[in-house]
């Protein structure tokens, strides 16, 4: 194991330790489809706003996603956060819609000072556990108002409740959610 995926499976395991969950966490070689194969819309950015009625990803997601999957098996238990460069929406850091396996960051849109490890535990939050926003969850609280892993905050708490979505997450069928809900590890790059 290198030192990127032991530093980012310690710090995952340091925020998910309050709910007596553990991550494996493994860090690829870059995975570095032709850009011309995903790339749509030629603006040498990642699509990451507009999803179709019955998928959660966006056309050019699901394009390296599938030219992921032509070389790779995605494990059921197994979930995936795709590193990408740049990213349409200047709004959003990442991706991973609940109940999900795919998601993805957007490196050029993680604040300065962000610890990549808490934003892949916010996703991870999301696709493995069908977590919701807190202010979702509780709609008397403000956004970013927090220190709840689920705000859109700093934080890393997690409440009883959530620990126990954790332990037993909720069944949903996962088209019949906005993209909004979605605003052992492995992290193929692209690059």
């Amino acid at each position: 194991m290198n030192a990127d995926a032991i530093n980012l499976e310690n710090q995952l395991n340091k925020i998910y330790k309050q709910a007596v969950t553990e991550w494996q966490v493994s860090v690829t070689t870059p995975f570095s489809p032709k850009r011309s194969d995903w790339d749509i819309n030629n603006d040498c950015k990642l699509q990451s706003a507009g999803t179709g009625m019955l998928s959660n990803y966006t056309d050019e997601m699901n394009k390296i996603i599938g030219l992921w999957l032509e070389n790779h098996v995605a494990l059921k238990e197994e979930f995936y956060l795709f590193l990408i460069d740049s990213a349409t929406d200047d709004n959003r850091v990442a991706y991973k819609p609940l109940n999900r396996q795919f998601g993805f960051i957007f490196m050029d849109k993680l604040p300065f000072d962000a610890k990549l490890a808490q934003y892949m535990a916010y996703e991870l939050g999301h696709g493995a556990f069908h977590l919701r926003h807190s202010f979702v969850e509780y709609p008397s609280l403000t956004t970013g108002s927090t220190d709840n892993l689920m705000d859109y905050g700093n934080g890393t708490h997690l409440t009883h409740a959530q620990w126990e979505n954790i332990h037993n997450p909720e069944a949903m069928i996962p088209w019949v959610q906005g993209e909004e809900e979605g605003a052992n590890v492995f992290m193929p790059e692209i690059r």
